[in-house]
């Protein structure tokens, strides 16, 4: 099965979601860097490609359907 944009994101996403509720105070840090990482990377989809502002999630999900993944 090929993991395209919809599938990294998820990924990347529970991750993040997942490391926020660890007990070490390192693997909540990197969580929190990486969510901010992937809500700059949706701004700069939006912005720049869907030439619009939406929700990270909205972002991605357009992402990955204009990439045959949805």
């Amino acid at each position: 099965m090929q993991c395209g944009p919809r599938c990294w994101k998820d990924h990347a996403v529970d991750l993040a979601d997942r490391g926020r509720k660890a007990a070490d105070a390192d693997v909540r840090l990197a969580s929190t860097v990486l969510a901010g990482a992937l809500d700059d990377l949706a701004t700069t989809l939006g912005q720049r490609f869907l030439h619009t502002v939406r929700t990270s999630q909205e972002v991605f999900a357009a992402y990955a359907a204009d990439h045959g993944y949805g």
